[in-house]
């Protein structure tokens, strides 16, 4: 009798667990079937555009033993790319002005692209020297 008892109280136990298992499981299951959905973000797209200006004594715009990097020059930064929607040709224009460094660089950060095809933008950007406080053949490289 006492090894029946045994096998009860053992099979009352297995129950009690086959059933606590099974509702976690259930929990688990409808719990994300009914949670809302909440889709990932998609991650902005970002691009960074960089260049530096030097003084070319040369006037052969290139950059020699001669040529050194000029700081505090102005400079406008213009990118156009096209919308990233197939049912439009629209282009986007994008701008900004930027002092260069004490090593003659710039940098502008444009964010949340997610409305351009930002591959089409990597050739697409031009730089203007606006101003400078020196009279000599600036170069602008982008």
């Amino acid at each position: 009798k006492l090894k029946d008892a045994h096998c009860a109280i053992l099979v009352v136990k297995m129950k009690r667990t086959l059933i606590m298992f099974s509702f976690i499981l259930l929990q688990l299951l409808l719990g994300n079937s009914l949670s809302p959905k909440h889709s990932s973000p998609k991650p902005n797209a970002e691009v960074t555009v960089m260049g530096f200006v030097y003084c070319d004594v040369c006037s052969n715009n290139s950059f020699t033993r001669h040529s050194y990097f000029m700081s505090g020059v102005e400079v406008r930064i213009v990118c156009r790319f096209k919308a990233a929607s197939s049912r439009t040709n629209e282009m986007i224009t994008f701008s900004a002005n930027r002092t260069t460094n004490e090593f003659g660089l710039y940098k502008v950060a444009i964010t949340s692209l997610d409305c351009a095809d930002v591959d089409s933008l990597a050739s697409s950007c031009q730089a203007k020297i606006l101003s400078t406080t020196r009279n000599e053949k600036l170069v602008d490289r982008l």
